[in-house]
């Protein structure tokens, strides 16, 4: 059986090379800004955090504006990746991450009935089901099941180009 060090280069099956075999979690910054896009602190804590591994994985971005923001009152926003609006910032963050040879990884999501920032703001929820979920108090979700499995597909391609542009 070889050994392997944590410094060691690895390159995945389908080519992809990252200096070490160390990743960076991914890691709520908390620093986004309402309506999820990137501040100026949010691309500082990245660039602070370029040579911490060689995959750096962000902190989770919601992929549709019904998907989130996905906090609690009182905490900052959730960056977004949902709209071309998103782009500059996402491309800034890939920048800093990537500035010292790394690779980078967004973390995606669509928050359901955890999006609360929906809720608290009177929006609909949009979650596969009806069940509710208790925090401070019970949230009846609204739930809408509008989107078929083609759209989300629709949905999911477009969202890959973003984070290929970024």
């Amino acid at each position: 059986m070889a050994q392997h060090n944590l410094t060691d280069t690895i390159t995945f099956r389908r080519g992809l090379t990252i200096p070490n075999r160390i990743a960076l979690a991914p890691m709520q910054s908390q620093s986004a800004l309402e309506g999820g896009y990137a501040s100026n602190d949010t691309i500082r804590y990245y660039n602070h955090r370029s040579k911490a591994a060689g995959l750096l994985i962000t902190e989770f971005h919601y992929v549709s504006e019904s998907g989130g923001p996905a906090y609690m009152p009182g905490y900052p926003s959730q960056m977004g990746i949902y709209s071309d609006v998103h782009l500059e910032g996402a491309k800034k963050i890939a920048q800093a991450l990537k500035k010292d040879g790394n690779k980078a990884v967004m973390q995606i999501h669509h928050g359901g009935r955890m999006a609360i920032g929906r809720f608290i703001n009177h929006q609909d929820v949009v979650a596969p089901s009806d069940l509710q979920r208790k925090f401070l108090f019970v949230l009846l979700l609204k739930v809408k099941l509008k989107r078929s499995l083609q759209t989300l597909v629709v949905l999911q391609n477009e969202l890959l180009k973003l984070a290929l542009m970024a």
